[in-house]
């Protein structure tokens, strides 16, 4: 009687892991690109919020922008920290006048700006774009 050892060879073993790692290469990318959309939905969501928080400051100024209530608006409402700058902490700056406000923040020690008028709102990066 011939006696049969349990078990993989080598050649087996070999071949399953080459299958994972081809499989694994195919979808690395993927989830990259997964990453970047959520990053950027993150972002937007940012500006949307910073939108609502400013236009809540615009309606209780009579239709005017005022920077000190635009920052209160947006630290109590979206608690961002004002101007504080620490390493990769999210912050803001605003900039106003009477028709228009500028919104800087950071996240993740990327700027980014909305600029907000009474017709709605444009968001870029440091970059000039989305």
């Amino acid at each position: 009687m011939k006696s049969f050892k349990k078990g993989f060879t080598i050649i087996e073993l070999l071949i399953v892991m080459s299958i994972i790692f081809v499989l694994m290469g195919l979808l690395v990318p993927r989830f990259k690109g997964y990453r970047m959309k959520a990053e950027n939905l993150k972002i937007e969501n940012y500006a949307r919020q910073i939108y609502t928080a400013t236009m809540a400051s615009y309606s209780e100024m009579d239709g005017k922008f005022v920077k000190e209530n635009i920052e209160d608006n947006i630290i109590n409402l979206i608690n961002i920290t004002g101007n504080k700058k620490e390493s990769g902490e999210d912050h803001i700056n605003v900039t106003a006048d009477e028709k228009s406000a500028t919104i800087t923040f950071t996240i993740k020690n990327n700027n980014y700006e909305v600029n907000i008028d009474e017709d709605g709102y444009s968001l870029k990066n440091s970059n000039g774009s989305i």
